[in-house]
């Protein structure tokens, strides 16, 4: 294993409070700053309009209720990916914001409708004078799902969901393996290399159902690649996938271009690039997830057992990172080590699980972490707390947002999230 050379000593003064406050026997826990967060969605918010771009909340990314709330009051709407999901937002959706829902299950879609009864309106060009219902996108993954669809949720707008696979560019980050070891999304319509014409009669199913009704088809991509850093890489992946409804003799009512925005330095400027290059009358959605917990996220873990290896240092942390720490790649908060006293000190979690290892660094000599030291790392994503949980009698991580947040509305409890105030 690389030992990780990024380190900074920083903390917020929220954060850095909270943790002379804290003992041992508080155990794990998940921190996040709770100015930054509503800096970072003022920022976002403020980027999607200057681009004319509409920035929805992807809820399985930071699915506590303070944070939802910021959202709602910040952004364009929410982004769902299951009933449960839509349960937590249905309090705060106002009728200015829009609902994308890409439940990959077509089971799902007669709940979600059961939930949300702007769904099973009828489309809103039948609707009264007058009405306003909010605007559902609900995204299908294949031609049956889309038929189940619009039968179910006449008063949503489809769309027809693309693998980022069908360019063939970049490899799925997990998913489908084939035999030559190329991994390929398991989301939305797909063909295996060389099947271009299965795709095409799929893509025009799709539009042929979607006429039948008198419904116009819009197009959500899901980016399952390696995570893209550059407006050049958008647009040709959104070029990509809209000549592939074009193929069918459509063009799309509005484009979704879904989540994976944490690996753009200058958000502002890639929307605005984005908008530019694509058809002006196209409305254009995203769904931040990941970035908008950027410079908010800490964790803080006790040393409960050190250990000298022939190579390194090792700690042991009540801190996991298959319990607490999923989808972050974390930094250790401390200063960087003096000229020729650095060693290497390999961080891991408590579980039996070999691979539960935190990162190593290089760690000035001085810093002895002895059992009962805290340690503090950076980077941490909401996805954390989304995924927080306990294993083997370690105790998921107590959830804090610093400072406290004003009073929210009520909401249903988020399963395996223990928010302390």
């Amino acid at each position: 294993m690389q030992y990780h050379a990024r380190m900074r000593a920083d903390l917020p003064a929220s954060v850095r409070r909270l943790l002379a406050e804290l003992t041992p026997a508080d155990g794990p826990q998940l921190v996040y700053d709770a100015a930054q967060l509503d800096h970072t969605m003022r920022e976002v918010a403020a980027a999607a309009r200057g681009a004319q771009v509409q920035a929805l909340f992807a809820v399985k990314s930071f699915p506590l209720p303070q944070v939802l709330t910021l959202a709602a009051r910040h952004l364009d709407g929410f982004d769902v990916a299951s009933p449960g999901e839509l349960d937590l937002v249905a309090a705060l959706a106002q009728p200015h914001h829009v609902l994308s829902m890409a439940d990959p299950t077509t089971l799902g879609t007669a709940a979600l409708a059961a939930r949300w009864p702007t769904l099973a309106l009828a489309p809103p060009r039948q609707l009264g004078p007058g009405a306003a219902p909010p605007r559902c996108l609900l995204s299908c993954e294949s031609p049956a799902a889309l038929a189940h669809a619009l039968d179910v949720c006449p008063g949503a707008e489809p769309a027809l969901r693309l693998s980022s696979s069908l360019t063939g560019q970049d490899p799925a980050v997990g998913s489908v393996q084939s035999g030559q070891g190329h991994h390929r999304s398991r989301f939305g319509v797909d063909a295996a290399p060389g099947a271009a014409e299965l795709t095409r009669a799929q893509v025009t199913r799709a539009v042929e159902l979607a006429r039948a009704r008198g419904r116009a088809l819009g197009l959500h991509l899901h980016a399952s690649d390696v995570t893209h850093t550059s407006a050049t890489r958008w647009i040709e992946l959104a070029q990509a996938h809209l000549a592939t409804l074009a193929e069918a003799g459509v063009a799309p009512s509005f484009l979704d271009l879904g989540g994976g925005w944490h690996g753009v330095a200058d958000l502002a400027a890639t929307w605005q690039a984005l908008r530019a290059a694509l058809p002006a009358e196209l409305p254009i959605f995203v769904e931040p997830g990941r970035l908008l917990a950027r410079e908010a996220g800490f964790a803080i873990g006790w040393v409960r057992a050190a250990r000298s290896l022939a190579d390194r240092e090792l700690r042991v942390l009540d801190l996991s990172r298959v319990c607490h720490l999923r989808w972050s790649q974390v930094e250790l908060v401390a200063p960087p080590p003096r000229p020729g006293h650095g060693r290497k000190v390999m961080l891991t979690g408590p579980t039996c699980y070999e691979d539960d290892v935190l990162g190593e660094w290089l760690v000035d000599d001085a810093q002895a972490l002895t059992p009962g030291e805290p340690v503090v790392l950076r980077g941490v994503t909401g996805y954390a707390a989304a995924w927080n949980t306990g294993f083997g009698g370690l105790p998921p991580a107590a959830v804090r947002l610093v400072p406290a947040m004003p009073a929210m509305p009520a909401m249903p409890a988020v399963p395996a999230v223990r928010v302390v105030e």
